[in-house]
């Protein structure tokens, strides 16, 4: 993708990624599904390789209390 050899040429600068898990920082004013502190999974566009990412609330799911992170991020993807 970097190569311009995929066929998705997203605009550069692209962080790649669209599986997810980890931890709630903050959420929108007006969602209840998650609050900061929620171990989470979710799915986005992109952006999944990034250390903080910002998504939709219905891409968002609570992670399962035996899921580590590693499970999480791949989840969705196998579901």
């Amino acid at each position: 993708m970097t190569t311009g050899g995929y066929q998705h040429k997203p605009t550069l600068p692209y962080t790649p990624g669209v599986e997810v898990s980890g931890i709630v920082l903050q959420v929108g004013k007006n969602v209840t599904r998650v609050k900061p502190g929620d171990r989470v999974m979710a799915n986005c566009s992109s952006g999944g390789l990034s250390s903080r990412l910002v998504t939709g609330d219905r891409r968002v799911y609570k992670l399962p209390a035996n899921y580590s992170y590693e499970e999480g991020a791949t989840f969705l993807t196998r579901a």
